[in-house]
Formats: C-alpha cells, structure tokens, sequence
C-alpha cells in the first residue's frame, strides 16, 4: 500500500495468481487484502427534510439547511437536485439543481428553495431533495431529504407572536405524549357535541403527524390528517399529565384561563388547546376572534370548550350540511345550548335550532 494524506476509508484489493510456466494454481487462486485508512475520516454531509405550510404566494421562499458534521481543513461541496414525488416541478415548487460550497471551518450553509402556494384545495404532496457529486466529504445515509406540502386552504392556529418569546432549548413532542392529549380533546368535543351528533364520526378517523412547522404554525389541518409542530413554533409545548382538569390554570377575569406563574404550563403553548383546535376544523368550525376557535393562541393560556360558555365560530357549509342532515331539529331552550354556526328554522322563529 501506499501512504497517503487523503481521507479514504477502507479500500481492498484482490490478489490473482495466474497460470505459468512451472508451477500449478490451485483451487484458491485468488485473495482479498483490505487497506486500513490511516488518516483523519472525511466529514460527512447530511440535509434534513422540512415540512411547509402551503401559502397563497405563487412563490413561498422557504429554507433547507445542508449540514457538514464537523469543520474541515479543506473546501467542500455538493451538488442539490430536486425530483419530483407527489409534488409536481413547476406546479408544486420550482426545480432545481444547485452546488452548495463550505469554505475550511463552515459546517452549515442553507439553501432557499420556492415553493408555488395556491388556493386550490389538495392533498398532502411531497418532493425530494438529492445529495450527490460530493468532493472532499462523504454522504450521511442515502443523502435524501423530504420536503412535505401541507395544504393550508383549510385554516390553521399560529402563536401569538406578540406574546412570549421564542425558547432557545426546548424538547420536541413525541407520539407517547400527543396520545393522550388527543385522547382527552376528543373526550371534550364529546362533551360539548353530545355523543350521538354525526360530527363526532369525524374524529375518529383523523390522523396526527408531528411535524417541524416553519414560522409561527402550531397546527394544521388538511384533510384527514391534522399536523402538530414539534416544538410549538420555538415556544414550547406543555404536555398535560393530567388533561382532565384545568388545575395548572386560573381565570383571570375576563374568562380567559391563564396559567400560573408557578405551573409547568406557565410560558409554553397549551398542546390540548391546539389539539381541540384542529379537531374543531375537522368537525367543520371556522375561525373565530375568541376562545377555542380564535387563530391565534398566547403562550400560558388554554383555550378549550369547557373553559368557555359559548364554543366560539362558525360552523362551515359542509359541516351545516351534515349537521342538517343527520342530526334531527329540536325544540329547545337556546340557553342550553351553545350557539355555534346556528342555524334557524325559519318558520319557528328562534325556538328551533341545529343540534351541534
């Protein structure tokens, strides 16, 4: 072998003897000699897939980090190219092939990628993002990255921005930890719809993703999939122990519940209140300005429809058609029952109304 300086794993060579003149081969003729890299391994190079929110802009700008494992005496590159999987190039996101250069002791550098938003209801779609043409660096794994679509022409719950700042150390969520916070979300909405309402059907058949939301996005609904940010937009979720009650929360006098300064909850985003949220879509309620069904939820508050006297929204066309359909009109007293997207019999006058 010969001694190098070049970083360049294990390599092998086989060994053949061939017939001559003189001697015999045997049945082994051949060998195998492997050659123990002795110099510093190279670094390896890895991109992380993302998960997007739509938009509306024809072109969404948003971000890929390419990460270098560790710094390097040498330059480094690599080449970037898009391909297509459900996503579609120049409908879904714009194509590209790209070379992305660290310079000796750069170990991240990102790369903006376009995506195309539009107001067309849809699916989930997905493309993929390939490493390739790697010089003086080797590539982590199979060197993919999925960057995945999230349709948002439904309606989705962002942090309110004004109201805490981002974390810098946080946890992420896991599945063990969402379970029984979309266990206890579903218990409520049973609570306020009444076992036998037909919107109840819809919960159970939903999904939940956990995924790394760009921005603000703390949940989003797209159609029988609702998706939860991992790390509730950089502020932290608070994972109920015991979800059944509101103990960690005080009224603060305008009906809000708040957390106290001296609870778990107090600073972080109330995961059952995102959760119930999304669920409220699911089950046909719009935004609203106020409680459960507002856009925005602040830090240290928990927004249920056990909290409030009136689960607040509209319900939306499909959701009334359901409704209409399936849940019978009653007389009823309207004091017993939360007005949410009622819709009157006009020839009883007010004395009828949707059961939700």
């Amino acid at each position: 072998p010969v001694d190098d300086e070049v970083a360049e794993g294990t390599e092998e060579v086989t060994l053949t003897v061939s017939p001559a003149p003189g001697y015999t081969v045997g049945s082994e003729a051949s060998t195998y000699l492997s050659i123990a890299d002795n110099d510093t391994p190279l670094p390896s190079l890895s991109i992380d897939g993302i998960t997007v929110v739509e938009g509306d802009k024809k072109n969404n700008k948003v971000t890929l980090v390419v990460t270098l494992s560790e710094a390097s005496t040498d330059p480094v590159s690599v080449t970037l190219t898009s391909s297509n999987s459900t996503a579609i190039w120049g409908e879904d996101y714009r194509a590209f092939e790209t070379t992305v250069s660290f310079a000796p002791g750069e170990t991240s550098k990102e790369v903006s990628v376009t995506i195309h938003g539009d107001k067309v209801s849809e699916s989930t779609e997905r493309f993929l993002v390939v490493l390739s043409n790697v010089s003086n660096a080797v590539i982590a794994g199979d060197g993919v990255a999925e960057v995945t679509i999230i349709d948002d022409d439904g309606a989705s719950l962002v942090a309110d921005a004004k109201a805490v700042e981002a974390k810098d150390d946080i946890s992420h969520l896991t599945d063990s930890q969402l379970a029984p916070i979309v266990t206890e979300a579903i218990d409520r909405w049973e609570n306020i719809l009444g076992a036998d309402s037909s919107l109840l059907a819809s919960l159970d058949d939903i999904n939940f993703r956990i995924v790394d939301f760009d921005g603000l996005t703390l949940g989003q609904t797209s159609q029988d999939t609702i998706y939860i940010d991992s790390d509730a937009a950089g502020h932290g979720w608070f994972v109920d122990s015991t979800p059944a009650d509101d103990v960690e929360f005080v009224e603060d006098g305008s009906g809000k519940l708040v957390a106290s300064s001296d609870s778990d909850a107090y600073g972080n985003m109330d995961l059952l209140s995102a959760v119930m949220h999304e669920l409220g879509h699911v089950a046909g309620f719009q935004h609203d300005d106020q409680g459960l069904m507002d856009a925005d939820l602040t830090a240290g508050e928990r927004a249920t429809a056990l909290v409030f006297d009136d689960v607040s929204g509209e319900l939306s066309d499909a959701a009334v058609q359901r409704t209409w359909q399936n849940d019978p009109l009653r007389q009823v007293d309207p004091s017993t029952w939360h007005k949410v997207g009622a819709k009157w019999d006009h020839e009883a006058d007010d004395e009828w109304m949707v059961q939700v």
